[in-house]
């Protein structure tokens, strides 16, 4: 978000609205490579560390432990994690998003504009977890304080997907004169689905208790209406990674109002994000449990030889049926829909500032199913920029999720971009939740709009025509 609303974003501002590539300042962008990845939750966290903390210690695994006593992850003397769990009664969230977008160009018209891009993308979200059923995840079932109490999960939703995308953009000014200019833009997108996977539980009840029969176990006791899917992990092989493919559409409009042929006041966007699903079809498998019943032991063992001993396992135990609980060959999952408002207001020549919010959304089938589909996390997002042809500087504040709040800064200098939204993650020592951090490497192409597009030759001066239309403020374009 740090840098995705400048007048010198090109083909990236087309992931917060597609009608930002008409009218820019410049004439063409070729962009070699954009890298962005985020994860953050709001249940499990590392104490007194950052990235490179994690990081630092992702290396020593299966090695000799190594830590700073300052930055500690693993506690030597106690052999354990210092990773801790805030256990109160709010509900419990985690997203992760990746994104690798490779060369992609745009050119910007008088009044067309055209961009092309592709991309692999990974997207999970998991949403409304229960304090106490994301407790005994931490945990583990055997936690006792839990116990002997029917709990509610009523709509718990886990999202898994990764995909490729071919994109072409289009905008286009729709309106303009002296005062105010209207753009409106899209981006179609071909779709290939790789890895996906969903649970989503439309009312799981359960009970854990001391079983009767067996002392020294615990029972799980649950009535459930579920469903769940996949894309078998196991089946990918080299040149058969495609498990689906479908369609998506970015729509997009700005209104400008402006300040000379070149210049604007303010300009206020609204656009929808993702709209669009891909079928999976291959080595793919959708299964329900409609108000099913089943009770699980501690010494209930599942051998993993594939995905599909899951389902066995699943329907021996709520249907006394091996093959019960499987209900298609293939589902459809959504994109992270989202709707976006932009506001952005000029201050002085260099100098704006900018506001953004991202609401996710996601519908119910009639029936009350939920329709499997990764989720996005909202953001309000208030930025200050000094923007220069050269050089860019951002500082994002943005809310995450509505509630949390975190500072970002982001930075262009020539034809590199690099930032993040969550400053703390890489930087500070503290509680560690989650990253953020994002790059791009990209080149602007403008002609030399003073001369008409004809560069002047070496040591030659404007021409009479030239100073004549330079004295009537006329073509001259001022970074």
């Amino acid at each position: 978000m740090g840098i995705v609303n400048s007048n010198y974003a090109g083909s990236n501002g087309t992931m917060i609205n597609p009608s930002s590539i008409v009218k820019t300042p410049f004439d063409a962008e070729i962009s070699l490579l954009t890298i962005g990845t985020f994860m953050d939750n709001n249940y499990v966290y590392v104490q007194r560390t950052n990235l490179f903390g994690v990081l630092g210690f992702m290396k020593t695994v299966g090695g000799p432990m190594i830590y700073n006593e300052k930055n500690v992850i693993w506690d030597a003397e106690t052999s354990t994690f210092n990773i801790k769990d805030v256990y109160d009664k709010k509900d419990k969230t985690a997203y992760m998003d990746l994104l690798l977008r490779g060369p992609s160009f745009m050119v910007s018209l008088d009044k067309d504009s055209f961009g092309f891009h592709n991309a692999l993308r990974m997207g999970m979200s998991l949403r409304n977890v229960p304090y106490d059923f994301a407790k005994f995840g931490f945990e583990g079932v055997g936690y006792r304080p839990q116990w002997n109490t029917w709990r509610e999960v009523p709509d718990f939703r886990f999202n898994l997907m990764s995909w490729s995308e071919l994109g072409f953009s289009y905008g286009r000014v729709l309106y303009e004169d002296r005062d105010y200019r209207l753009n409106a833009g899209l981006t179609f997108k071909f779709l290939y689905g790789y890895l996906s996977g969903f649970v989503l539980s439309e009312g799981l009840y359960y009970y854990i208790t001391t079983d009767t029969v067996q002392p020294n176990t615990f029972k799980w006791v649950d009535t459930s209406t579920a469903s769940y899917g996949y894309t078998d992990p196991f089946s990918f092989q080299l040149g058969n990674l495609k498990k689906g493919k479908g369609k998506g559409l970015d729509l997009g409009i700005t209104y400008t109002k402006t300040n000379g042929p070149n210049n604007y006041i303010w300009k206020i966007g609204a656009s929808l994000l993702d709209l669009g699903r891909i079928k999976f079809v291959t080595n793919a498998k959708q299964l329900r449990i409609d108000y099913g019943s089943a009770f699980f032991h501690r010494g209930d063992s599942l051998t993993w030889n594939t995905v599909a001993d899951l389902d066995t396992f699943v329907s021996g135990k709520f249907y006394q049926d091996y093959y019960y609980t499987e209900e298609d060959n293939k589902f459809k999952m959504k994109l992270p829909l989202a709707a976006s408002l932009q506001f952005d207001y000029q201050l002085t020549d260099r100098v704006y500032i900018n506001s953004t919010v991202v609401q996710r959304l996601h519908r119910r089938k009639p029936t009350y199913s939920l329709i499997p589909g990764v989720d996005r996390s909202n953001i309000l997002t208030i930025t200050p920029r000094l923007e220069t042809k050269l050089f860019e500087l951002h500082f994002p504040f943005v809310l995450y999720e509505y509630r949390e709040p975190r500072l970002g800064v982001a930075t262009r200098i020539a034809f590199l971009v690099i930032g993040t939204d969550k400053l703390s993650s890489l930087f500070l020592k503290r509680d560690f939740s989650g990253y953020d951090f994002y790059m791009s490497i990209k080149f602007l192409i403008n002609k030399n709009k003073k001369t008409g597009g004809k560069a002047n030759k070496p040591g030659k001066g404007p021409t009479g025509s030239q100073q004549l239309f330079r004295k009537l403020g006329i073509g001259c374009y001022d970074f």
